[in-house]
C-alpha cells in the first residue's frame, strides 16, 4: 500500500463513532494521526485516552511521539520520567519507553543520563524485554551514542552480558557493540 498512514487514519475514522471514549480505540487512533502527520490532533485524541487510563503503555508511548514530533521533549522525558517508575520492569514497553528516554535525554544534551539508562534498564543483562527488541534499542541507542557530536565516555568493565531472560547466550550483544563503537574511533 502506498499510503498506509492515512490508510490507518482512514480506517479508524471510519470507525471511531463506535468506540465513543474507548481508551485503547483512542490510543491508536492518536497514534495513527501523530503517524500520519497530523500531530497535533493526534496528541490530543492521545492525551484523551491517557487520561482515561493512566497505566496504558502505549498511549504513554504513542504520547511521546507526538511530543516529540511537536517539539515538547522537555516535557516528554518529564512524562517518562514521572511514569515509568510505576510500571512493571517486565511489562512489554518498559525497555523502550526507557529507549525513548534516553533518546530525549541525547536530544536535551544529556549524554551522561542516556549512558546510564542505558547501563540501568535497555542493556541486556538488565533488561527483561523481548530478545528483538533488547538488541534493536540498545544497538540503536549505542549507534546514535556513536555520533561524531557525541563524546562517547570509556566505560571499563563493559563486557558482553547474556540476557537474564534466557534470550541471547552469544556475546553478541549490545555492550560488545557498544564496545567497539567507542574504542574504534
Amino acid at each position: 500500500m502506498a499510503d498506509h498512514d492515512q490508510a490507518r487514519v482512514d480506517l479508524c475514522e471510519r470507525h471511531a463513532r463506535h468506540y465513543d471514549d474507548d481508551w485503547w480505540f483512542l490510543t491508536y487512533l492518536g497514534w495513527s494521526h501523530t503517524e500520519n502527520g497530523s500531530v497535533a490532533a493526534g496528541r490530543g485524541i492521545t492525551e484523551r485516552a491517557f487520561d482515561i487510563r493512566r497505566e496504558n503503555a502505549h498511549a504513554l508511548h504513542a504520547l511521546t511521539h507526538a511530543m516529540f514530533e511537536d517539539g515538547s521533549t522537555e516535557d516528554a522525558g518529564a512524562l517518562i520520567s514521572g511514569w515509568l517508575p510505576s510500571y512493571d520492569r517486565s511489562g512489554l514497553m518498559y525497555g523502550h519507553i526507557a529507549w525513548h528516554e534516553a533518546l530525549l535525554a541525547l536530544e536535551q544534551g544529556d549524554n551522561g543520563k542516556a549512558v546510564d539508562i542505558y547501563f540501568e534498564r535497555i542493556q541486556p543483562s538488565v533488561t527483561q524485554a523481548a530478545p528483538l527488541n533488547a538488541m534493536t534499542d540498545g544497538v540503536s541507542l549505542l549507534w546514535r551514542l556513536r555520533r561524531p557530536a557525541i563524546r562517547c565516555p570509556r566505560m571499563p568493565g563493559v563486557t558482553s552480558p547474556t540476557m537474564r531472560n534466557g534470550g541471547f547466550r552469544a556475546p553478541a550483544t549490545p555492550s560488545l557493540t557498544y564496545t567497539w563503537l567507542c574504542w574504534r574511533r
